[in-house]
């Protein structure tokens, strides 16, 4: 059982409608969300922020799914503040998880204001690429021999390809203290990463894992992330007009709730990820104990 159920906005929580306003969080800040390296190599569509005339790669533009109009092939997703109605088989659409949390979690996570927002640090997950010496070190030491698992992996493609009857896995490493994900790219994507390259197929990226940021709406009790973790999930994988029947809410809380939990906390370090039925296998100690 997850300590947390992730799930996603509601169209009118963004946006607000003639019937209700938005969330109290976006009367004082855009309902924009950033975006991830990682968010980029998944398969985010992202558009690069211009400030003072020039293109800023480090901040993006992502459109990111809801479930609101949610009903056979159709879902509306947030962009550019405005809600727009896509297939649920498109997988460029990045995924901003929410939760509600419990007030005793909410009192043991670090938390910070920023412009009035208050930011709360829960769980951690890949981010952005690492700098080009890191990149050579990191390479080395993976060759020699010299690199540390976490006894963590993250899903890859979480929907099966054809031919495939596994879903992928990247290892987490330790190095330095710190933790790192080795990803090559073996599908096209098109985009810009933070420090202006643009993705190509078959080239290694090593990409931190670092804390997830995410933003409180109090009335509601919600934790919003502040950028879209992971791109390349479609909401369905085969038309439904049940929100707990689509992929999406199974990718939610079967994958991405538990791959969030710092890998400090693992208990069970055998391979996780012998069928596609895997998730049954993770056990997890408690982050952050319940009262």
């Amino acid at each position: 059982m997850n300590e947390i159920e992730l799930t996603l906005l509601e169209e009118e929580q963004l946006v607000g409608s003639d019937k209700c306003d938005c969330l109290d969080l976006f009367k004082h800040t855009s309902v924009e969300r950033g975006c991830t390296d990682y968010c980029i190599l998944t398969g985010a569509s992202s558009i690069p922020m211009r400030i003072n005339g020039q293109l800023d790669y480090s901040k993006k533009s992502i459109p990111f799914w809801t479930k609101s109009g949610f009903g056979g092939e159709v879902v509306r997703v947030c962009h550019h503040q405005k809600i727009e109605t896509i297939i649920v088989y498109d997988d460029y659409v990045s995924i901003v998880p929410v939760f509600k949390v419990d007030p005793h979690l909410l009192s043991t996570l670090p938390q910070v204001k920023n412009n009035g927002i208050i930011e709360v640090q829960y769980g951690e997950y890949p981010s952005f690429i690492v700098e080009e010496e890191l990149f050579s070190k990191l390479e080395t030491a993976l060759q020699e021999g010299k690199l540390s698992e976490t006894g963590k992996v993250y899903t890859k493609d979480p929907i099966p390809r054809m031919f495939c009857n596994r879903i992928p896995t990247l290892t987490e490493f330790l190095y330095g203290g710190k933790k790192y994900i080795r990803l090559k790219m073996d599908r096209d994507r098109w985009g810009h990463l933070s420090n202006g390259v643009i993705v190509q197929k078959g080239i290694v990226y090593w990409l931190k894992v670092e804390p997830i940021v995410w933003q409180y709406d109090a009335p509601s009790g919600f934790l919003i992330s502040k950028t879209g973790l992971v791109s390349g999930v479609p909401f369905c994988d085969e038309p439904t007009n049940s929100i707990e029947d689509a992929y999406m809410y199974h990718y939610l809380n079967t994958y991405l709730a538990k791959e969030i939990i710092p890998s400090q906390m693992v208990e069970d370090k055998s391979s996780v990820f012998d069928n596609n039925e895997s998730l049954k296998k993770y056990v997890y100690k408690n982050y952050g104990k319940k009262r």
